[in-house]
């Protein structure tokens, strides 16, 4: 065999075993299923080049958001919950990409308000890598629209 075919084959070798073990690597929920302990929802919706923080208040009780929330979000397509349920007040969802399957995480929790309302924040952030091209905040806009409708 000549050696470019040798280095073409290890390198398609290479290529294989990355997309599988970005697919089929363990994924430790404790380490997702948290929430940035500084998240304010009176500061505006934040953005850095892997996460988006965004809130919203609602009329309805925490519960019947989550619960609304959880339809949305499981329609979203390669979307399963990671931890939690809307019961809890408090799910993590992972979203996978369509070719490569690189996991992005969406925290979701709703508290009640002073106003006796819900505020729901959601925090999305890639689960590889240090730049998310910008699908974390569509999706979680996605999100926020659907409930809104």
């Amino acid at each position: 065999m000549k050696p470019m075919m040798i280095t073409l084959f290890v390198l398609l070798g290479l290529i294989l075993l990355a997309a599988t073990w970005i697919r089929l690597a363990p994924v430790d929920a404790s380490r997702w299923h948290q929430f940035p302990e500084n998240a304010d929802p009176r500061i505006p919706d934040s953005a850095t080049p892997n996460s988006r923080l965004s809130h919203r208040s609602y009329a309805e009780s925490a519960k019947d958001i989550m619960e609304r929330l959880n339809g949305v979000a499981l329609q979203t397509p390669r979307t399963k919950v990671l931890a939690g349920l809307p019961e809890d007040g408090m799910v993590t969802y992972v979203t996978r990409s369509r070719i490569w399957g690189f996991p992005d995480y969406t925290t979701a929790i709703a508290r009640t308000d002073d106003a006796g309302g819900t505020t729901l924040m959601l925090f999305g952030r890639a689960g590889i890598g240090a730049y998310d091209w910008g699908v974390n905040g569509k999706r979680i806009d996605l999100w926020l629209e659907a409930l809104d409708s």
